[in-house]
């Protein structure tokens, strides 16, 4: 069954936004409480104030390609999404998503508590008194153009005769596969390639909970590829330019992000020429997006 597919480009130049500045900052302990949830899920307490109710996630292919592109030269490689995203769990109230291993009688967590609350472990700092370890709890903010980043529709004319469209079967499920991209710059500041998968993991898992209002279709976001850059490529066009917030003194490399992505998806379209469907009543199409 066929799909459509999201692309989403992960570069420093447009993650920068989440690691600005936080506005408020504080170390906690997790802790999974005795008490266990329903289906696998985990009670996992953070302070006083917030206890997750988590359930488990499932948000990649059973197995899904991950692409590793040098120059010209690419190799991909199947790879087990049941085991990448084994500890991945999320909230739906809290709008939490989280990733949770347990190791040497604590809890190590990362990811997101809500909108725009973030957790990450301290492994340095020291453990408290019943052996937790420390994590930094902090806040992002929001993107500047989040509040405004719709379209709207253009106004028609109420004179105007609707065109008549063909009544369709629609699914009670609709899925879309995203792929992930990722440059050196971002993948670098990963330990490995699976904390990189995870972190991708988290993300369309965070997309999934601000979609898991819809209905009639309920629309649900599957990973399916992530391709890492390794040194140069063909389709990634920057510019150096004057940093907006030291432009007198400082230079910033930005992405022509129209380019770019002009060009992934023509090289997307290229290696999956085989892959298209020959069925009238389906359509392939991609959706670009350098926002995350």
């Amino acid at each position: 069954m066929c799909a459509p597919l999201a692309l989403v480009l992960v570069c420093a130049m447009v993650a920068e936004g989440l690691r600005a500045g936080p506005s408020a900052e504080y170390v906690v302990y997790p802790r999974l409480l005795e008490a266990r949830g329903l289906n696998g899920g985990k009670l996992l307490h953070i302070n006083e104030k917030l206890t997750l109710r988590l359930e488990k996630s499932s948000v990649l292919a059973e197995n899904f390609v991950v692409s590793s592109l040098n120059g010209d030269k690419q190799v991909d490689t199947i790879v087990d999404g049941r085991e990448v995203e084994k500890n991945i769990y999320h909230d739906k109230n809290q709008m939490a998503a989280v990733s949770v291993i347990e190791k040497d009688g604590s809890v190590e967590v990362r990811g997101s508590l809500g909108h725009t609350l973030r957790i990450a472990p301290l492994p340095l700092m020291g453990r408290s008194e019943d052996g937790h370890m420390a994590h930094r709890v902090f806040e992002i903010e929001d993107p500047a153009q989040f509040k405004t980043d719709y379209i709207v529709p253009k106004e028609r004319s109420i004179l105007a005769r609707p065109p008549i469209r063909p009544q369709v079967q629609i699914p009670a499920e609709f899925y879309v596969e995203v792929s992930f991209i990722f440059d050196e710059h971002h993948s670098r500041h990963f330990p490995n390639e699976k904390s990189l998968l995870e972190y991708a993991a988290l993300g369309v898992e965070m997309i999934n909970l601000r979609y898991g209002a819809t209905s009639s279709p309920r629309i649900i976001f599957v990973l399916v590829h992530v391709m890492i850059l390794k040194g140069g490529d063909s389709f990634t066009e920057t510019i150096e330019a004057a940093d907006n917030l030291r432009p007198g003194t400082h230079t910033k490399r930005y992405m022509l992000s129209r380019n770019t992505l002009k060009n992934l998806s023509e090289r997307l379209l290229e290696t999956k020429k085989d892959q298209c469907c020959s069925r009238p009543d389906r359509l392939d199409y991609i959706v670009g997006s350098c926002r995350l």
